[in-house]
């Protein structure tokens, strides 16, 4: 099932570029490595005062990742360069997916405020 997300969130991401300009590399870059950077805070939380400790970070972190999300969304770029961005960003973005959704599976039984956080993610 978690491999399913990640197949599915690569190719939502990839559909998701259409109408990006020249840094579409650059902003799928900064989304790998902004869902790899949640992933770790995810990962650091083991008790509910950890998870409560992670909220800001959180927070800041789906603050970024929607302001990337809104610099692709504006952003023009050519059907060559959108599919190369695609191809090379492809296999880290279902990788990095793929960990975050495991963590917010797992959080989401420690802290029902961690997975409220992360739910205003969407």
């Amino acid at each position: 099932m978690v491999r399913s997300f990640s197949v599915i969130g690569a190719l939502s991401l990839a559909l998701f570029l259409a109408g990006c300009k020249n840094d579409t590399e650059s902003a799928m870059s900064d989304s790998v490595s902004k869902t790899e950077e949640m992933t770790s805070v995810l990962k650091g939380i083991k008790d509910e005062a950890s998870a409560k400790a992670a909220i800001p970070k959180i927070k800041s972190l789906s603050a970024d990742m929607k302001a990337i999300e809104t610099k692709m969304a504006s952003a023009k770029s050519s059907p060559e360069d959108m599919m190369k961005a695609a191809q090379k960003y492809a296999e880290p973005m279902a990788k990095a997916t793929e960990a975050f959704i495991a963590e917010m599976s797992r959080v989401s039984q420690i802290s029902p405020e961690v997975a409220q956080a992360l739910s205003g993610m969407k």
